[in-house]
């Protein structure tokens, strides 16, 4: 929905209001890009907070009420907020947006899952189709909103959202295409939701991410060489990447930013405990510069010493922000997937793992600790185990796309270990790697089960109580149906029983 006319103020010239509103996207622009910039340099217990606080700015610019993050869940059609900022005195919809079905708010959801900005600058003018959107609105006291979603691998994972309990909407119509881009980063920031876009960012070591990649990168050895330039480095030197081998990384960078960039290098060299650093110069070319952002990496030996560099490069002239997020993303996402509570393995298209995060570790010394052979350094599962998984990896492979699995484990020593994952197709290996991303529900299936059996069965005795006998004499008469057989119930009476199970 579109907004009003804008108002001019009768003081101020079509000149002044242009240039007025250029500053204002300037501005919006640079929060959008100061706030991720030091979002993604965080530490990694630190990235909620990190994305609350940037809600918060932006919400503010845009004279929102509220900013949160929404996730979905595409297969049980629902949503839960995960991430939300509150202006003061405006109640939080943290509670009531956990777990909410699709069908809440229709509207909304036809537009976030077919791309669109899903914007509402006053729910108080909808149209009559809206009906079960406008009794959300009512409910939440919503009175203008603006929402965004972002996309991995063609399905949505969320959106980004900013809406107002006060009046009608305060952002501009100019503000909405910068709110793609923090949605898209958005998606960068949430490293815990992963997915195979995730996991190749961590593992791609591989020749073909290299060599694809939109961003520019370069391998430098101790002595500030170029080894290794991928195609998207050459372009921003406007050089083909193999003239770039066996140059001093730093020559291309115009004279007036080398001593900067070579008292960085020094620095780097001086200091073993600092692995990383950012900087901002000049390609030095004869038709003109331009500004790039260098994040470099270093590799070093056991002594400290460096043994090469990588660096990724960011052409900022043209104001790439995704790859600059992106970028950025590369040298966090390994350390990101480490630090899981799910197990995460790699494996190639022989299956065999390519790399395992410490959770994935644990799982496999539970396995092999509670009586399971080891084979080739791994549990041998028992027969009928993986019937659930290898449906799940057949599918995976022939659609391409993320399919979920549950495994029963039955070990030798009469222990009972329930998983729950996902198989995630590598999108770069045509022969059928994976990754697999998992987690141990074995206490919550044992918790279920007694939850069960206590309302089920006579927490004195154990024997079935009243509900297991309705639920049993239920099933009779269902199954029976309208066949003229009949259900024949006994009841069995001890005199006086009750007064003693009164008393005792």
């Amino acid at each position: 929905m579109d907004g009003g006319p804008q108002t001019q103020d009768p003081g101020s010239s079509a000149p002044d209001s242009t240039r007025a509103l250029a500053g204002r996207t300037l501005d919006f622009h640079r929060l959008v890009e100061d706030g991720f910039s030091s979002l993604l340099a965080l530490p990694d217990e630190e990235l909620d907070a990190g994305l609350t606080r940037m809600l918060a700015s932006i919400a503010e610019f845009l004279g929102a009420d509220r900013g949160y993050v929404i996730g979905y869940d595409l297969d049980a059609q629902r949503t839960t907020m995960t991430h939300e900022w509150c202006a003061d005195g405006v109640p939080s919809a943290m509670p009531s947006e956990q777990d909410r079905s699709f069908a809440d708010h229709p509207e909304q959801q036809a537009r976030i899952l077919s791309n669109q900005i899903n914007e509402v600058r006053d729910t108080g003018d909808l149209p009559p189709d809206w009906q079960v959107d406008q009794a959300y609105f009512e409910e939440e006291g919503i009175t203008a909103i603006v929402e965004v979603p972002f996309f991995l691998e063609g399905q949505v994972k969320g959106l980004v959202g900013f809406d107002r309990v006060t009046g009608p909407a305060s952002w501009r119509a100019e503000d909405l295409p910068l709110l793609r881009s923090v949605a898209a980063l958005t998606e960068q920031v949430l490293a815990r939701q992963i997915t195979a876009e995730a996991v190749r960012l961590a593992v791609g070591q591989s020749a073909a991410v290299f060599e694809h990649s939109p961003l520019g990168i370069l391998v430098l050895n101790a002595d500030g060489l170029i080894v290794e330039a991928n195609q998207a480095a050459g372009r921003i030197f406007s050089v083909p990447a193999s003239h770039l081998l066996g140059t001093f990384g730093f020559m291309h960078v115009h004279p007036d930013d080398a001593e900067r960039i070579n008292s960085l290098w020094r620095e780097l060299a001086a200091t073993p405990d600092v692995d990383s650093a950012t900087i901002e110069v000049r390609t030095h070319e004869l038709a003109g510069h331009r500004w790039i952002r260098c994040d470099i990496a270093c590799l070093r030996d056991a002594a400290g010493a460096i043994e090469q560099c990588t660096v990724h490069l960011s052409d900022i002239e043209t104001n790439r922000a995704t790859d600059a997020a992106l970028t950025l993303s590369l040298h966090r996402f390994d350390r990101l997937v480490e630090a899981l509570p799910e197990a995460v393995v790699v494996l190639d298209e022989h299956g065999n793992i390519q790399t395992a995060n410490p959770a994935a570790a644990e799982m496999g010394r539970r396995l092999l600790a509670a009586g399971l052979p080891r084979v080739d350094g791994r549990p041998d599962l028992p027969p009928g185990s993986t019937d659930g998984f290898d449906r799940a990896l057949a599918t995976a492979l022939r659609t391409g796309r993320p399919t979920n699995y549950e495994m029963r484990i039955e070990c030798p020593d009469g222990t009972e270990v329930w998983t729950e994952g996902t198989v995630v197709p590598d999108p770069l290996t045509a022969g059928g790697g994976y990754t697999l991303l998992y987690r141990d529900t074995s206490e919550r299936r044992r918790q279920e089960r007694e939850l069960e059996r206590q309302a089920t069965h006579d927490e004195l005795t154990g024997l079935p109580n009243r509900t297991a006998f309705m639920q049993r004499l239920g099933q009779e008469c269902r199954r029976i149906g309208t066949d003229l057989r009949s259900v024949a119930v006994l009841f069995l009476d001890l005199d006086d029983f009750k007064a003693v199970n009164d008393s005792l």
